[in-house]
């Protein structure tokens, strides 16, 4: 046996309140641009669509369409091109703005016609803690 506790509460509280705030999409959308606008900021290579707050509401989130293929789908050269500029997102993200994109999976990054990466789905965003 183990003297490890069976679950910790603080992580089941926090995937509890991640899992319900997913399905806010005026969260998502708070989230959206507030990315967007830290990556402007930072002149990050990264493309995040544009959200229409009119047309918004925690039901449903409107945001400009962007065309692309998912990135596991793009040619292995671009996906090579591509892989410092998802390093320095994400680094950026963590030690820079302090908050992070929880939900990079292949539907969530996609490759533009022009190359350029194109982050989606800000349902589930994480800040981090100060130790």
């Amino acid at each position: 046996l183990t003297n490890q506790i069976p679950y910790h509460a603080n992580f089941m509280e926090c995937f509890a309140q991640g899992s319900y705030m997913e399905l806010d999409y005026e969260h998502e959308a708070f989230n959206q641009i507030r990315f967007k606008t830290e990556f402007a900021k930072r002149k990050c290579k990264v493309v995040v669509p544009h959200v229409l707050e009119e047309f918004t509401s925690r039901r449903v989130i409107t945001s400009e369409w962007v065309n692309g293929t998912k990135l596991v789908d793009a040619p292995r050269e671009q996906i090579r091109q591509l892989i410092p500029v998802g390093v320095e997102l994400f680094l950026t993200q963590l030690l820079d703005i302090g908050a992070f994109h929880a939900d990079p999976h292949p539907a969530n990054l996609f490759v533009t016609p022009e190359g350029e990466l194109c982050l989606l789905d800000f349902g589930l965003c994480v800040d981090v803690d100060e130790c």
